[in-house]
């Protein structure tokens, strides 16, 4: 693969501008076609919201199918290869492990939902992965007592990530790769022949540059002829040492998620908050959080908190992810806001091998494109006025 390039002091074929996990699955992918690739972040890798603690990778249910669920369902697919092979590359752990999803059934009518859904993975999922809906838990205190009078529905889709661990893991892999991962520069201008300018004064020309800087896309997407609004919402999440069991599924229960990762520890999360104060720190609706938590399951009833997180995601007015053009030299690759980690690797693929290649059909939703979303925030506005 060949991108146009120009001659300045530095000249990747590829600046990516955010070093999350959009961004670094963007890079990772770029450098395994022998693309020359420049990561710019105006802090160190995962500072934002995908330094997390959660690393939840669920499928959406079952039912009422659309474009949007099926390329989830196969980027979830996907990740599992991709994960591993960069553990093998690197010789590090991401975390990963599919562990399933259960979920409590608290009335009649959610166990019906549930029976409905059961019914749709035989006609979505790949037939190796089951929901099933059971009267109890198979796992002790996983929810507690009490907690599902309708019994329980448990999915062996549903996987998980160590958040940290598949950063660092894919920073390495980059470095490895010949990756350039610049820290601590702030990108003051972008243009649409792909000269990117940051804040110590240096110039990058690329043949193609991603944005990929969470909830900065939308602010940096201003410079480029396709702008898509979007906004911040805050996440705040929790971290106990429980010595869990790391074979415990996900346990979703009364709208937060547990999730036992390999060393012991489980996170709960997350809040979604449009209105907030301060984004990056924690208040009362986490401590009600983890009052939640420990109600849920006897292992964490005096296990102790070692890390309370709060960030921030992006996600775009359209509510989908946003990957694709945005005219001249210039790419998107954000917004993924809750299932940035599920869609980031083959999201990234997709948009790579669609580089340098104008005529290439972009293998994603028609949702995720930035002319979509354009156009179906046009509509809106025209209906209104």
């Amino acid at each position: 693969m060949s991108l146009p390039t120009a001659q300045k002091a530095y000249s990747p074929d590829l600046v990516v501008i955010g070093a999350g996990i959009m961004g670094l699955w963007c890079a990772y992918e770029a450098l395994k076609t022998g693309l020359t690739v420049t990561v710019i972040d105006r802090d160190s890798p995962g500072a934002g919201a995908s330094g997390g603690v959660l690393g939840a990778l669920m499928p959406h249910m079952p039912s009422r199918w659309n474009a949007k669920k099926q390329f989830q369902l196969e980027a979830l697919m996907a990740l599992e290869e991709a994960a591993h092979a960069l553990e093998e590359e690197t010789g590090l752990s991401t975390g990963y492990r599919r562990c399933g999803r259960i979920v409590p059934l608290t009335a009649s009518h959610l166990r019906e939902h549930a029976e409905i859904r059961a019914e749709g993975a035989l006609d979505f999922w790949p037939e190796r992965f089951s929901f099933a809906v059971m009267d109890t838990s198979p796992y002790t205190g996983w929810p507690g007592a009490g907690r599902a009078p309708h019994g329980v529905s448990l999915d062996t889709f549903s996987a998980r990530v160590m958040p940290r661990a598949l950063l660092e893991t894919l920073v390495a892999a980059i470095e490895k790769r010949g990756g350039t991962i610049i820290s601590g520069e702030t990108v003051t201008a972008i243009g649409g022949d792909g000269l990117v300018t940051t804040s110590s004064g240096q110039s990058h020309s690329a043949g193609a540059v991603v944005i990929a800087a969470g909830v900065e896309s939308f602010d940096l997407m201003e410079q480029t002829p396709r702008a898509v609004p979007g906004s911040a919402i805050k996440g705040q999440a929790a971290l106990f040492a429980a010595n869990a069991p790391a074979d415990l599924p996900i346990l979703y229960d009364d709208r937060f998620y547990l999730v036992a990762h390999d060393n012991g520890d489980v996170a709960v999360g997350a809040t979604s908050e449009t209105a907030y104060g301060d984004p990056f720190t924690t208040d009362d609706q986490l401590e009600a959080l983890i009052g939640k938590a420990r109600a849920a399951t006897p292992l964490l009833a005096d296990a102790p908190v070692i890390e309370r997180w709060a960030g921030l995601r992006p996600r775009s007015v359209m509510r989908e992810p946003l990957v694709g053009p945005l005219g001249g030299r210039l790419y998107a690759l954000t917004s993924g806001f809750k299932i940035s980690f599920g869609i980031a690797q083959l999201a990234a693929h997709a948009l790579v091998a669609s580089l340098g290649n104008p005529g290439k059909i972009l293998a994603v939703p028609e949702g995720f494109l930035p002319d979509r979303h354009l156009s179906l925030i046009k509509d809106r506005q025209d209906k209104v006025s």
